[in-house]
């Protein structure tokens, strides 16, 4: 797999079919110096609403997946803390 391969319609459509979960948004990002695909997601769960991220990127042909959840209520708390988590990572 390849960075580039994220970024068609067909991993979008494979994420959406998986993941189940409703994607609200996907935009590219960055993880490191990695450019990601991030999708805002949101998930029903034990009565519960969660709300989050998910950033998928290929390092070295192996697709990694960054998944962000959070009860919805509290997401607008948490939002940044996650960009901070996610800027300090150090990708080699």
């Amino acid at each position: 797999m390849t960075n580039d391969s994220l970024f068609t319609y067909q991993y979008e459509q494979a994420y959406m079919d998986n993941c189940g979960c409703e994607v609200l948004s996907t935009i590219q990002s960055k993880v490191d110096n990695i450019n990601s695909l991030q999708f805002k997601i949101k998930r029903k769960e034990n009565n519960m609403v969660l709300l989050g991220y998910a950033d998928s990127f290929v390092v070295n042909e192996v697709l990694f997946n960054v998944v962000f959840m959070i009860p919805e209520t509290n997401f607008p708390r948490y939002q940044s803390e996650y960009s901070s988590i996610k800027s300090s990572f150090d990708i080699r």
